[in-house]
């Protein structure tokens, strides 16, 4: 069974999109058994913990396949080729991702953390102070990042972007 939407583009063309029920109501009901399994192992696991079964019955049965982890890092030729390109415009674009490599590279700071710098606060005469944001409330450690020619040089580049 086919389902037909019409929908007008800018061309003013009448495009038919072509949906099977079927597919729709399979992914609806894969996500309905998903959540129903996640329910019954989590009914099991409390049975166990409380005493009123022995063993898990889906312990070690039951595997649903995830997103397999990431193994690739990215490689020195390939920051090389992006740190190459010519920018197309003189601001945005190409030259703030070059900005934010050449940051990353020189310091480490973590991209959140990157993201998060305030000239007005952090950038002091001794260099880059950073309250890192994943230990701010635990030890509230903040890192200086001493001034140096290439990261005074890279810190001009990115203010030159933003203030574009």
């Amino acid at each position: 069974m086919h389902l037909s939407h019409s929908v007008t583009c800018n061309s003013f063309e009448r495009v038919s999109v072509f949906s099977k029920l079927v597919s729709i109501d399979s992914i609806y009901y894969l996500y309905i058994c998903v959540r129903l399994l996640n329910h019954i192992v989590a009914s099991y696991t409390k049975a166990v913990e409380w005493g009123l079964i022995d063993k898990h019955p889906f312990k070690g049965e039951v595997r649903l396949e995830g997103e397999k982890p990431r193994v690739r890092y990215v490689e020195d030729w390939e920051i090389v080729e992006c740190l190459s390109l010519p920018a197309k415009k003189s601001e945005g674009g190409i030259a703030v991702v070059q900005a934010y490599i050449k940051l990353k590279l020189l310091t480490g700071i973590a991209q959140g953390d990157l993201l998060r710098l305030e000239p007005a606060r952090h950038f002091k005469e001794d260099g880059i102070h950073v309250q890192r944001h994943k230990t701010r409330n635990s030890t509230g450690k903040v890192t200086i990042y001493s001034w140096t020619p290439a990261l005074i040089a890279a810190k001009d580049e990115a203010l030159h972007q933003v203030a574009m």
